[in-house]
C-alpha cells in the first residue's frame, strides 16, 4: 500500500544539506523549517544566514558568501594551528616529565590523543550522524602517516624501537581488518563490538606502559652490572664487554628517558637540523635490517628544570616586583625574534595571528617549562583563574542546552557567573600568596586549565570547519563522502601535521612518529567505538552503507599501502629514518588524492560496496 507523507514529516527527516536541490527562492524556507539545520550546526546557522538574513537567490552571490565562507575557515585553521603549536605542545612536554614517561608513550598517549580529540569529539556531533566515519578515520590514517610521517622521515635522522615499531604497525592493520569485520558482519554495529573496539585501545596502551616499565627494569639491571664491574680489576675481554654495556645502556636511556632540550624554534635551528641530519646519516650502517649503530648517537644538551624554575628568584625581591612589567610583556602577541628573523611574508602571518594570539594568551595558562619561571606571570595568571573558567562554563552549558535564536547558539551567563563566586577570591588568594619571581608549587593546575579549555576551543574550531567545508563542498556539486575524506581530513589533519613536525624539529622526533603511527589505531578504535556506542544509527539495519560511504574501499586499500610500507622500509633500513622514506609518502598521498578525485569526477570507476539492504528515501 502507497503511504502519503505530510509536509512537516518530510522536513522532520531530510537532510539539511540536501538544500542545494531546492531552487534558490525556496531555499529559505526550507533552512527554516528542516529539523535537522538545528541540529547540524553549531554556532551558527549559516544556512539560515545566508538564505535568509543575506537573502542570497542567485548563483553569483552565493558564491560572494561561500568566499567568506572560505576565508573563515583559513582562520580557523590558523587559529588551530596555533593552538596546537605554542600551547598544546609546552602542556604536553610538562604532563610528560609528571608522569615519568618516555617519548614513545607520550606520542601513542598524550599526543594522539590530544590531536584526534578534537575530531573524535566532532564524530559525536549531530553533523556527523550519518557521516562515513569509517572512511574518515582511514583517510585521515592515510593523511597523518604519510604527510606528518613523510615530513619527520625528511626532516630527522633517528631510529626508531624495533619492537615497539614492528608491534604497532601491526597495530594498524589489525584495528581496519576488526572494524571491517564487525560493520560488514551484519550490516551494522552491535554494543558489545563498541566496547571491544574501546577495550582494544586500553589493551594497546596498557601494553606500551608494561613494555616501559619492562624496559626501565633491564636499564637497572644494566646500570648495576656496569656500576659493579667499574668496581673490580678488569681484564681486556671485561673492558670490551664494559664498553658494549655502556653503548646498551645509552641506547635504552634514548629510547625510555625524556628530558627537555634547551635550544628555541628558530629559522638558525632549522637550518642546524638539516645539516644534522646529513652528518647522522654518515654515523650508521644498515643493509637488508642488519646494520648496527657504530656509536650512540649524541642527545642534545637537556635543560635542568631547577635553574628555570629558580633562575629570577631572590628571596629579598619584593614579592610583586614587575608585576606589570611582565604582564605586559606576556600580552605582547609577535614573537621579536621571529619578526627580525622573518621576511614579509612570514611577518604579514604573525600580522594575522597577533589578534589570534592575544586572545589565546588572555584566556589560555600556558607554563613552559623551558622559560624562565616555567613561563609565570602572575597578573595574567590571577586573571585566567577568573577568565578561564568562566569560558568553560558559559561555552559547556551552551552546547549542553543546544537551543538557537534565529541565526545564532543562545548563551545563558548564569552558570558562567555562579563560577566567579569561587573564582575571584581563589585569584585573590593567588595573588595574595604567590610571587613574581618564582611560580608557586601548583602550578601544574595552570597547566591542567589550560589543556582543558584548549581542547574545548579546538572542539568548536574543528565542528565550525566541518560545517563550513560540507556547505563550501556541496555547492560546488561535490558528494558528501568526497568532502568528508579529502578537504575536511585534510584540514584536521593539519594540526597533526604541524604539532608533529614541530616536536620532531625541536629534538622529539622519536614522540613525534609515535604519535604518528597511533593516530590511526585510536581513530579506529577509540573513535569508531564510540560512534558505534553513542550514535543510535549505527546500530540500524543498513548502516553499512553510510559507515562506509562510496570511497571506503580504495581508502582501505591505500591506507593498507602504507602501512605494510612503513613495515618493509623499517625491516629493511633496521628502523633508521630516511629521506625516501618521507618522499616515498608524500607520492604515495599524491596518488590517493588523484585516485579519489578522478572517481568522484566519474573518470575511473570505484572499489565500492553497496549493502543489499538500501534505506528508503
Amino acid at each position: 500500500m502507497n503511504r502519503t507523507f505530510s509536509l512537516a514529516e518530510v522536513y522532520s527527516k531530510v537532510s539539511c544539506f540536501s538544500v542545494m536541490t531546492v531552487k534558490h527562492e525556496d531555499r529559505c524556507k526550507f533552512v527554516s523549517a528542516a529539523d535537522n539545520c538545528k541540529h547540524v550546526m553549531n554556532l551558527f546557522r549559516y544556512y539560515k544566514i545566508m538564505y535568509c538574513a543575506l537573502e542570497v537567490n542567485d548563483r553569483s552571490s552565493e558564491l560572494i558568501i561561500i568566499v567568506l565562507y572560505a576565508v573563515m575557515v583559513f582562520f580557523l585553521i590558523l587559529w588551530t594551528l596555533m593552538l596546537m603549536q605554542k600551547f598544546f605542545c609546552q602542556v604536553i612536554k610538562i604532563l610528560t616529565i609528571k608522569l615519568n614517561l618516555n617519548e614513545y608513550l607520550a606520542g601513542i598517549t598524550l599526543i594522539a590523543m590530544c590531536n584526534s580529540s578534537p575530531e573524535l569529539l566532532t564524530n559525536l556531533m549531530p553533523v556527523r550522524s550519518l557521516s562515513p566515519v569509517y572512511s574518515i578515520a582511514l583517510s585521515s590514517g592515510i593523511t597523518v602517516l604519510s604527510l606528518s610521517g613523510g615530513i619527520i622521515c625528511y626532516l630527522r635522522s633517528f631510529q626508531i624501537n624495533n619492537a615497539c615499531a614492528i608491534r604497532d604497525i601491526l597495530f594498524l592493520v589489525l584495528c581496519s581488518e576488526l572494524v571491517l569485520y564487525f560493520i560488514l558482519t551484519e550490516g551494522r554495529t552491535r554494543i558489545w563490538e563498541a566496547v571491544a573496539l574501546i577495550t582494544l585501545f586500553l589493551t594497546y596502551v596498557i601494553i606500551n606502559v608494561i613494555d616501559l616499565k619492562l624496559s626501565r627494569l633491564y636499564m637497572e639491571k644494566v646500570k648495576r652490572k656496569i656500576a659493579e664491574m667499574k668496581t673490580r680489576d678488569l681484564t681486556i675481554g671485561d673492558h670490551q664487554e664494559l664498553s658494549n654495556l655502556e653503548l646498551e645502556f645509552s641506547a635504552l636511556e634514548i629510547h625510555n628517558m625524556m628530558g627537555l632540550h634547551n635550544y628555541r624554534y628558530t629559522y638558525y635551528y632549522d637550518n642546524m637540523i638539516r645539516k644534522s641530519s646529513l652528518r647522522r646519516s654518515t654515523i650508521r650502517r644498515s643493509t637488508l635490517g642488519l646494520g648496527r649503530v657504530s656509536k650512540p648517537i649524541p642527545q642534545e644538551k637537556g635543560i635542568d628544570l631547577n635553574s628555570t624554575l629558580n633562575i629570577l628568584h631572590n628571596p629579598d625581591n619584593p614579592k610583586n616586583m614587575f608585576i606589570f612589567s611582565e604582564f605586559r610583556e606576556a600580552l605582547w602577541p609577535v614573537d621579536r625574534e621571529q619578526w627580525r628573523l622573518k621576511g614579509w611574508c612570514g611577518r604579514g602571518i604573525l600580522l594575522i595571528l597577533a589578534p589570534l594570539y592575544l586572545l589565546s594568551v588572555i584566556i589560555i595558562p600556558n607554563p613552559d617549562y623551558t622559560a624562565d619561571k616555567h613561563g609565570w606571570s602572575k597578573l595574567l595568571n590571577c586573571i585566567q583563574i577568573i577568565i578561564s573558567p568562566f569560558i568553560c562554563t558559559l561555552i559547556i552549558h551552551a552546547l549542553h542546552l543546544k537551543d538557537y535564536d534565529e541565526y545564532s547558539m543562545k548563551f545563558d551567563f548564569i552558570y558562567a557567573l555562579y563560577s566567579l563566586a569561587i573564582t575571584v577570591p581563589l585569584a585573590i588568594a593567588v595573588l595574595i600568596h604567590s610571587r613574581t619571581d618564582k611560580p608557586p608549587a601548583y602550578h601544574i593546575i595552570f597547566a591542567i586549565l589550560g589543556f582543558i579549555i584548549t581542547v574545548l576551543i579546538l572542539t568548536i574550531c574543528f565542528t565550525e570547519m566541518e560545517v563550513l567545508i560540507a556547505i563550501i563542498g556541496l555547492s560546488f556539486d561535490l558528494s558528501e563522502d568526497y568532502v568528508a575524506i579529502s578537504i575536511h581530513v585534510l584540514a584536521a589533519s593539519l594540526s597533526d601535521i604541524i604539532v608533529n613536525t614541530s616536536l620532531a624539529k625541536q629534538g622529539y622526533e622519536r614522540m613525534a612518529f609515535a604519535a604518528t603511527i597511533s593516530h590511526p589505531i585510536l581513530e579506529l578504535t577509540l573513535g569508531m567505538g564510540l560512534v558505534c556506542l553513542v550514535n543510535a544509527h549505527a546500530q540500524e539495519e543498513g548502516a553499512v552503507n553510510w559507515l562506509i560511504g562510496i570511497h571506503g574501499y580504495i581508502t582501505l586499500v591505500f591506507y593498507l599501502i602504507l602501512a605494510i610500507s612503513y613495515l618493509g622500509w623499517g625491516l629493511i633500513y633496521n628502523f633508521f629514518t630516511r629521506r625516501s622514506m618521507g618522499i616515498y609518502s608524500f607520492i604515495i598521498y599524491a596518488l590517493f588524492c588523484l585516485y579519489i578525485i578522478l572517481a568522484e569526477l566519474e573518470i575511473i570507476y570505484d572499489i565500492t560496496f553497496l549493502s543489499p539492504y538500501i534505506e528508503p528515501q
